[in-house]
């Protein structure tokens, strides 16, 4: 869900009209890996992120189980 939400956050820039990086991203050397490399990090990063976050929410709800031996 996290990539899905970076994936939307990098269509939303497109679609906002955002000249800048739309040109740094095209006038480059390699465009084509240029754009999979923005967008692949935003991409990574909100599913690192969501994946910490429902790490951290599971740890948080769960009842603190001590192990029994014996």
């Amino acid at each position: 869900m996290g990539t899905g939400l970076g994936a939307a956050l990098i269509f939303a820039i497109f679609i906002r009209d955002s000249h800048q990086i739309v040109e740094m991203i095209f006038n480059s050397a390699s465009p084509r890996t240029t754009m999979l490399v923005f967008v692949g990090s935003f991409m990574t990063m909100f599913g690192v992120g969501a994946a910490l976050t429902g790490f951290i929410f599971l740890h948080a709800e769960e009842p603190n189980r001590t192990s029994r031996s014996g």
